[in-house]
C-alpha cells in the first residue's frame, strides 16, 4: 500500500517541474517515494506497528510525511551544481520529516498513529513449551502459537 503518490507530490509542490526528461525524472520521483515509504515502513516496524499502514488518519498522517521528504529529496537533486539546496526548502521538509520520525521514535510524545494497529509481541512460558501471545488491536483478540508451530 503506497502512502503518497507522484501526483500527491506534484499538487503539494506544483513548482516541481516533473517530466521524463526532468532531474530527478517523474520514475526516479516515484523511485524516491519507494525509498522513502520503505524506510518509514521500517520504523513503523520497529516501534511496533503492523505495516503497511492501511487506517485512514494515519495514511493522512504517513502521506504528508512521505510527500515531505520526496520533496526535500528531489529539491535537492533538482539544484544540486546550482546552489545550496537548503535555499530552495529542500532543508525545511526534510526537518518536517524527521521531527514527525523523531516524534514517533519517542514514548513520551504525544504524536502518534491514532488508528493504525500495534502488534504487541511477549513471549511467555506455558508449561513446557513457549508461547507467543501477540495482541492485535485490543486485547480480546489475542492468539496463542507453541514454539513447534513456530520453528
Amino acid at each position: 500500500m503506497a502512502y503518497a503518490t507522484l501526483e500527491d507530490v506534484r499538487s503539494s509542490a506544483p513548482q516541481l517541474r516533473l517530466s521524463d526528461s526532468s532531474r530527478p525524472s517523474r520514475a526516479e520521483v516515484e523511485q524516491i517515494i519507494q525509498r522513502v515509504e520503505a524506510e518509514l515502513n521500517g520504523v513503523l516496524k520497529s516501534i511496533g506497528f503492523i505495516t503497511p499502514v492501511t487506517t485512514p488518519v494515519s495514511i493522512s498522517i504517513l502521506k504528508s510525511m512521505v510527500v515531505n521528504e520526496v520533496i526535500a529529496q528531489t529539491l535537492e537533486q533538482q539544484y544540486v551544481g546550482v546552489g545550496d539546496p537548503r535555499g530552495f526548502g529542500s532543508d525545511i521538509m526534510h526537518r518536517r520529516y524527521q521531527d514527525r520520525i523523531k516524534a514517533l521514535l519517542d514514548p513520551n510524545d504525544p504524536f502518534t498513529l491514532p488508528d493504525a494497529l500495534e502488534l504487541d509481541v511477549q513471549v511467555k512460558l506455558v508449561g513446557e513449551t513457549s508461547s507467543i501471545v501477540a495482541s492485535i488491536g485490543d486485547e480480546d483478540d489475542d492468539f496463542r502459537m507453541t514454539r513447534d508451530m513456530i520453528f
